[in-house]
């Protein structure tokens, strides 16, 4: 997914000083986008593995220990944070987020065909892949 004009319009402005090239700022800006797919593509891992463990098993551990093996394998502390952050946040939008409005409905609907989310599910893989990412980054 390609990042808007506003958002690659916003990283530069905050990356522009006095002193600093633009070939630099492009290459920075750059730089973050990466790290910002990197992290939108592992919580996309780590949610719609722990749906689909959960469909399987119905079996909290066995989510839990999905996720454990996602972050534990995954070596960029930065993409973990990052991920950990969108999630927090509530980026992926779950059946269970307090979003509201047509956007709600909307991504809402997708990332339950896109994750295979679920509402009864939702709080619980949200949580364990919180518990998760900040355990492991606290022991990186």
């Amino acid at each position: 997914m390609t990042p808007s004009k506003k958002r690659i319009d916003f990283i530069k402005k905050s990356l522009s000083k006095p002193g600093v090239s633009l070939e630099d700022i492009d290459k920075k800006t750059n730089e973050i986008i990466s790290k910002e797919q990197k992290a939108v593509d592992i919580c996309e891992l780590m949610l719609s593995s722990a749906f689909g463990e959960f469909k399987l098993s119905n079996n909290q551990k066995l989510v839990e220990k999905t996720i454990q093996t996602i972050v534990q394998n995954y070596e960029d502390k930065d993409v973990l944070k990052l991920a950990k952050s969108f999630i927090k946040r509530g980026r992926h939008t779950l059946p269970d987020s307090q979003a509201g409005g047509i956007f709600k409905s909307f991504f809402t609907l997708h990332n339950q065909a896109h994750l295979g989310a679920n509402k009864e599910n939702a709080p619980t893989v949200r949580q364990i892949t919180i518990d998760q990412l900040s355990n492991h980054l606290n022991n990186f």
